[in-house]
């Protein structure tokens, strides 16, 4: 959904939510090396979602959903080459780890899913904070 913001306030929220990932990407370290995997999973997955935000702030984009922003992010950012496709799978990959992770009580994930995982979220937010401003 499109929403109307100003430049300065777009860039404001741009910066703000990659700020955010950034601040998930090292929760989810500090989770990993405590070998609390499932949630290192799970602040992997919202370092890609704020990211995946801030990208559709700076084209004045919106999600309601989780899904609508894997939706949007695929229409705005993929399908027009201005991000690599692998970022699309590596975010519903991330996705589906989490509602694992968060929603089924028996689910334990490995050191080496849940290193993939935080891989691609690290790999994700550095493309976008060395390749995007709003």
């Amino acid at each position: 959904m499109a929403i109307k913001i100003s430049p300065k306030n777009r860039q404001k929220q741009f910066n703000l939510l990659l700020k955010k990932a950034m601040i998930r990407l090292d929760s989810a370290q500090i989770l990993f090396q405590h070998g609390n995997y499932n949630d290192a999973i799970s602040r992997s997955y919202y370092a890609f979602f704020d990211t995946v935000s801030a990208l559709l702030i700076s084209k004045s984009l919106f999600a309601k959903t989780h899904s609508g922003a894997i939706t949007l992010f695929s229409l705005h950012f993929i399908k027009t080459n201005l991000i690599p496709a692998k970022f699309a799978r590596f975010f519903r990959q991330a996705k589906t780890a989490r509602e694992e992770a968060d929603y089924e009580a028996l689910k334990k994930f490995t050191k080496q899913e849940t290193q993939k995982i935080l891989e691609y979220a690290k790999e994700f937010v550095d493309y976008v904070e060395n390749n995007f401003k709003a």
